[in-house]
């Protein structure tokens, strides 16, 4: 697989000096690199499909962009870090579009993100709206396909998914609260795996976890306000008795405050049934619940901090 500059009629030499082994990351053997031949900006590229140290590889994904991990790469300001990426699946080649407010041109088609379209020998696509001079020619011959047979037990190609530079494109770097809150949830796990937490423990922790979530602007939305199909409730089972040891600890659990006054919790029934009651559920300081805008010094909703409710209305 070769790419040149659309108007660029024959590859540069190879012995010229100026090809470039294995560009960006993660990098692949039997991959160069030229820089621009006279009278062009884009740069030459070369892939050796079969290459002893790849064929048994996952497929090759090749960034096009402006980063430093690009395998193809373009330096200029009006190209993001990463734009496109080349794919090879099974025995062609596809174009995929990674940015979207930076789609790439492609057969008259405008790809954004995840996009994809197959390439076909003497194709060309645009980093820029055509006609422009960023735009790519590939070349293509399906006897570099030698090395894939897939009708035999071979591990040509290879089925294990291809590698990712694991680098953000265009996502916001993650906050320190939110990464410190992943590992408190691992901590809650494996304190609840050694059965050091009780349910009153995870039910504070989840009202910690929905009060950062609204710091940072996360909401919870139901599945039924979104309007998609979803399934019916399914029958509620059967209350039974619980064993005398069970009905003593449940018994015991205060519900936390703010749950609905005509609400029937979960094990109200089958508490009665053990001849026990549910215990008084637990009450804001002052009577009221906090507001967010004085648990947060810049908080991005206001009013109580409670759960809000939604109706779906047919």
């Amino acid at each position: 697989m070769k790419l040149l500059p659309a108007d660029c009629k024959h590859p540069s030499d190879w012995e010229d000096g100026l090809w470039f082994e294995r560009p960006g990351y993660p990098w692949y053997e039997g991959s160069w690199i030229h820089p621009p031949p006279e009278g062009h900006v884009l740069p030459e590229f070369e892939f050796e499909e079969g290459h002893d140290l790849t064929k048994n590889r996952a497929p090759p994904v090749l960034v096009v962009g402006s980063g430093n991990d690009a395998q193809v790469r373009q330096l200029d300001a009006r190209i993001p870090r990463r734009q496109c990426q080349l794919l090879k699946l099974g025995r062609g080649w596809w174009l995929e579009g990674i940015s979207a407010r930076h789609p790439v041109y492609c057969k008259g088609q405008v790809l954004g993100a995840a996009d994809r379209v197959q390439l076909k020998d003497q194709d060309m696509f645009s980093l820029l709206p055509t006609p422009s001079a960023l735009t790519f020619r590939i070349l293509l011959n399906d006897e570099d396909n030698f090395y894939i047979d897939e009708h035999s037990v071979k591990d040509y190609p290879n089925k294990l998914r291809s590698m990712f530079p694991h680098r953000s494109a265009e996502c916001k770097a993650c906050p320190d609260e939110l990464k410190r809150l992943a590992w408190q949830t691992d901590q809650m796990r494996k304190r609840s795996e050694e059965d050091q937490v009780r349910v009153a423990d995870w039910a504070a922790f989840s009202q910690h976890v929905k009060r950062q979530y609204l710091k940072h602007g996360i909401d919870c939305k139901p599945w039924v306000d979104t309007r998609r199909p979803h399934d019916e409730k399914p029958p509620s089972y059967v209350a039974r008795p619980y064993p005398c040891w069970i009905a003593d600890i449940v018994s015991k659990e205060r519900p936390l405050p703010g749950v609905a006054a005509d609400r029937a919790l979960p094990f109200e029934s089958s508490l009665a049934l053990s001849g026990r009651q549910c215990a008084e559920p637990l009450q804001y300081h002052g009577g009221a619940p906090p507001r967010l805008e004085k648990l947060y010094d810049n908080p991005v909703a206001t009013g109580p901090a409670v759960a809000r409710s939604f109706v779906y209305v047919s």
